[in-house]
């Protein structure tokens, strides 16, 4: 996980820069548009808690190691 780590932060990060801005829109555009920075801010976050928690996990469980030929 450490090895990856970095990048899997900072293009969360950087999707998270893109969208959390829209979520404080106002007037017109923002009754549109705030869902859609609420929502992928949010997705976005949990994605990144996933890939660094649970699919580790898994793999650790589920792929054994491959014997030499």
């Amino acid at each position: 996980v450490q090895e990856i780590l970095v990048p899997l932060v900072t293009s969360n990060l950087t999707t998270v820069a893109a969208f959390l801005p829209l979520a404080f829109l106002s007037g017109g555009k923002g009754d549109f548009i705030a869902d859609l920075g609420y929502v992928t801010t949010i997705a976005t976050i949990v994605s990144l808690l996933v890939n660094v928690t649970v699919l580790p996990l898994l793999a650790a469980r589920f792929l054994k190691p491959v014997a030499p030929n």
